[in-house]
This record gives structure tokens, C-alpha cells and sequence, in this order.
């Protein structure tokens, strides 16, 4: 799926997870994302994007707004170079999938 990568906010940089659409996560889980496009792939947490998470961000003097949080993931810098990702406001196709397991645990 293809989704337009924002920066996190400050408070997130150092945390261990990525923020996706309600549509694509419906609860708290250890996904596997990878970047198809480099096939580069991470382990992490998965927080959904709702209502308040959005309110904060697009709130935020240094975050670009998020016009659309459908098709929209907020990814720190070390998880973005992890997966080969040089810049934030582009399209990268992902494949996310549930990592309850022990790889993703």
C-alpha cells in the first residue's frame, strides 16, 4: 500500500513505534513494515493515527500537516533510515503485517 511519510514529533523520537492509519491497525501491535521499494524491512509497535494523535500534530510549528490520515504514516528518522527512506512528504509503498510473534516480540 502507498502512504505519504511525515516526520515524528519530538516527544516520539526516541519510542519505539510508528504511527498508521485506524483503517490499516485497529489496536495496539508489533507490526513488520517494509519499504517494498528497497525491500529494507523494521519491527516495531503500531499506534493508530485518531482524532487526538492528529489534533497534536497538525498542532504542532514544526510538523507539516497531515491532510489525510487514511493513507498517511508518521515514522521517526531512525526507523526512516532503517528503511532507506531519505525524505519525509513522499509515497513509499509498504507492506504491513501483524508481528505478534517471536521475530517481532
Amino acid at each position: 500500500m502507498k502512504l505519504q511519510v511525515y516526520g515524528s514529533l519530538a516527544e516520539d523520537i526516541n519510542n519505539g513505534w510508528v504511527w498508521v492509519p485506524e483503517t490499516i491497525i485497529n489496536q495496539r501491535n508489533v507490526i513488520k513494515l517494509t519499504n517494498v521499494d528497497t525491500g529494507k524491512s523494521i519491527y516495531c509497535e503500531a499506534l493508530q493515527i485518531g482524532d487526538n494523535f492528529l489534533a497534536r500534530y497538525n498542532d504542532g510549528k514544526r510538523t507539516f500537516p497531515i491532510q489525510n490520515n487514511d493513507n498517511s504514516i508518521v515514522i521517526n528518522e531512525w526507523y526512516r533510515k532503517k528503511l532507506k527512506i531519505t525524505a519525509t512528504q513522499e509515497q513509499h509503498n509498504f507492506n504491513i503485517s501483524i508481528a505478534n510473534n517471536p521475530w517481532g516480540t
